[in-house]
């Protein structure tokens, strides 16, 4: 059996599928931009109560909410190195205090609505969260902003879902916790509180230590982590290199052939003679596939190269790493100051960002695209030689590489979405987050591999042709092989698609601009076309490139092996009717691993691509956050290129939030509110407050007027006079004309 027609049917077959999900995903983005044409009234007016509320001028509740919750955080990182059962009391009273507050401000626009509306408590909730996130977070890059929005949603979710019954049993358990957490660090409680005393001893205990701790949980690991990745890698490119050099064999790649530009068309590859003995044909078969190995060895040594300039520039954004967590995590200053540098915010994690769209890529491709390439060569033509029992490149000495290339790309994925995220993100949704980042790292990595292993085979077609006398004679004298100098421009090519299409691949949400919030909206839509388009460009390519290749091995590999099979005593496999069958790589006897990496791509692919999708949903599934940051500018940024850009893109910090809830479809053709609807002409309401609402839709800017029924309007209206709330039903009248 052929197994790279089977490959080949199965990539067709999933590039059509992703074909049809992405026309799908476009007919969603399309319905969704239709929807937007018609706003949801009772959502807007949820707006504008809510923005009133919170920024009015007697009682300006943000900004008390605001103060309150950062000197709550504030009391929470001191009492990770000071705590005593005072400072845990004021905690508690401050949350109770805010719950309070919240349960005012939730009481007080419940009352601004009428009663009846449709969707009544989730359009208030979701008004409510986006004019809090808004107020909070100031820009992208404010993480304390987040977190602060963060722990105030917290709050807000625990006082609407707990009922009296259910909050005693929360307060008893938090009772517990706290009982529990005290007992078992009675001890040191004891010290710290002692230590207190003496100002050189507390900071000493609160500083030093945790200044320590922080720089090893942030710092070192991520070093270690990726200066690891590399160190295997490098040590993989070592093993190659010794296997094709540890026999009594003369490699004829050299470093001098890479000067003289020898790896071009293959003029290292020793041609066969015609006259040439049994032994002889054995003997230069086995250098050649030494020799091809050792270039392939050198191909990852150039990968290793261009990565490292690349990562080397981004070594000072671990500073960066460093200062960031250091003051969000334990300094409190930082907190009531409000200042952070934004530039170190956002390219804290570019160090490992880099690493991991650069070198732990194309090493992850290119290392495994070699083994598949080459093991059954080696097995088929060394172990006839030395009489040796297995595999002389054994799978083994390659799970250190991969396993750690897995890891480091998952987690360059994981930061990429905490840049903007990691402070307001529950450890919970992390873990899920990152199952999802190493499920898309697998699948992505199984495309990789088989476009590396197609540019590779390419190569090794040609250097079969050009042993058998199928090559060209330069005027140097020197045989060359347009077959092998294609594959290995197609392996150069490899190296190029690869760190530019990774960012595609990937997560949608694993971005920092756009900054994806919501599974529905406009962005994702368009980061999920992206990516499966660009998937099913790239398999069908592949699957293309596979086609080609049964024709080189029908006209030049199978000739070659047959020949060489005759010549000397290596066995091929049973060929009974040589214009029928066509011997691949596959077919060979020890080509074991090509066809269980052919069956596990088939199988894993598509496992992996729909489990971290519904990872991403379960990420998502209790998320509000309905905002992406919209550029105010005027005039577009002229685009500058610079060396981490292309990695690491960057949101604006100049704009406002916009509002990309999703919203109702359907609503039924009526009379369009105008100076004649039902709801008329009242007095004039705050018509600053009211831009200021419809500023942040800006996609109602511009459209047609929204289309009600004349039914939905006489019910609106009678739902007002039963609830008498003439003031809101003014203010409702003169929205309704001015939207």
């Amino acid at each position: 059996m052929i197994w790279e027609v089977l490959h080949i049917w199965i990539q067709f077959f999933y590039a059509l599928l992703l074909f049809v999900i992405s026309f799908l995903i476009l007919r969603k983005y399309r319905e969704n931009k239709l929807s937007w044409e018609t706003p949801d009234f009772p959502y807007i007016h949820s707006r504008y109560q809510a923005k009133k509320l919170l920024n009015s001028e007697k009682e300006n509740w943000l900004k008390d909410l605001q103060y309150s919750v950062s000197e709550l955080i504030v009391k929470e990182l001191d009492l990770n190195f000071i705590s005593t059962e005072e400072e845990t009391a004021c905690i508690q009273v401050k949350e109770n205090k805010i719950k309070k507050d919240i349960s005012y401000i939730w009481k007080a626009l419940q009352s601004k609505v009428p009663k009846d509306m449709e969707n009544r408590q989730d359009d208030l909730l979701k008004a409510l969260i986006f004019e809090l996130d808004s107020g909070l977070i100031q820009r992208p890059s404010d993480l304390l902003g987040r977190r602060r929005s963060h722990r105030l949603k917290k709050l807000l979710y625990q006082e609407l879902n707990n009922s009296e019954d259910a909050s005693q049993t929360s307060k008893l358990k938090n009772h517990l916790s706290d009982f529990k957490r005290q007992s078992s660090d009675l001890g040191f409680s004891k010290l710290k509180a002692i230590l207190r005393k003496s100002s050189v001893s507390e900071y000493l205990l609160s500083k030093k230590v945790s200044t320590f701790s922080i720089f090893v949980k942030t710092v070192v690991m991520a070093l270690a982590l990726h200066c690891y990745d590399f160190f295997t890698d490098c040590w993989l490119i070592k093993e190659y290199y010794e296997i094709s050099h540890e026999r009594d064999i003369q490699s004829q790649f050299t470093v001098r052939s890479i000067f003289e530009f020898e790896w071009a068309f293959g003029e290292f590859i020793e041609i066969i003679p015609v006259n040439a003995t049994s032994s002889e044909v054995r003997e230069l078969s086995i250098e050649n596939t030494f020799s091809l190995l050792t270039f392939f060895a050198f191909v990852l040594v150039f990968i290793v190269i261009v990565s490292f300039l690349l990562i080397i520039s981004q070594l000072k954004t671990v500073q960066s790493l460093y200062d960031i967590s250091k003051t969000v995590l334990i300094c409190s200053e930082t907190e009531r100051r409000n200042n952070l540098d934004p530039v170190k915010v956002l390219h804290r994690f570019n160090f490992s960002r880099v690493e991991s769209g650069t070198e732990s890529s194309l090493q992850l491709a290119f290392q495994m695209a070699i083994y598949l390439v080459m093991t059954w060569q080696l097995d088929w033509m060394a172990t006839k030689v030395q009489q040796e029992k297995g595999s002389i490149m054994q799978i083994s000495r390659l799970w250190p590489s991969f396993a750690m290339s897995i890891l480091s790309i998952s987690v360059g994925q994981l930061k990429t979405r905490m840049v903007l995220h990691e402070f307001s993100t529950d450890l919970c949704k992390k873990m899920i987050y990152f199952a999802a980042c190493i499920l898309n790292t697998i699948f992505t990595a199984l495309i990789w591999i088989s476009l590396g292993m197609a540019a590779m085979d390419l190569a090794t077609v040609g250097c079969f042709d050009l042993m058998d006398g199928g090559g060209i004679q330069f005027p140097s004298g020197k045989w060359g092989s347009w077959t092998f100098f294609v594959g290995v421009a197609l392996a150069f090519l490899v190296t190029i698609i690869i760190p530019g299409f990774t960012h595609i691949l990937r997560l949608p949400t694993s971005s920092v601009s756009p900054d994806i919030t919501s599974l529905q909206s406009e962005e994702s839509l368009q980061c999920f076309l992206d990516q499966f388009f660009s998937l099913a460009v790239i398999i069908s390519f592949n699957a293309v490139m596979n086609i080609f290749l049964l024709g080189f091995a029908k006209d030049a590999l199978t000739p070659a092996l047959l020949d060489l099979g005759s010549r000397t005593n290596f066995t091929l496999p049973e060929v009974s009717d040589f214009e029928s069958q066509i011997v691949t790589p596959s077919t060979m006897p020890e080509a074991n691993a090509r066809r269980n990496f052919i069956l596990l791509s088939i199988v894993l692919m598509p496992l992996c691509l729909v489990g971290s999708l519904l990872l991403l949903y379960f990420y998502f599934k209790d998320n509000t956050i309905r905002m992406r940051f919209q550029d105010s500018r005027e005039k577009p940024k002229k685009m500058r290129f610079k060396s981490w850009q292309f990695f690491c893109s960057a949101p604006v910090l100049d704009g406002f939030w916009v509002d990309v809830t999703e919203l109702k479809e359907g609503k039924e053709d009526g009379e369009i509110l105008n100076e004649n609807n039902p709801l008329g002409d009242e007095k004039c309401i705050n018509q600053a407050m009211l831009d200021s609402v419809l500023r942040s839709l800006p996609f109602w800017k511009g459209k047609r007027p929204p289309t009600l029924s004349f039914k939905q309007l006489t019910e609106y209206k009678r739902f007002l006079e039963e609830a008498e709330m003439t003031k809101n039903y003014d203010q409702t009248r003169k929205i309704s004309s001015n939207v």
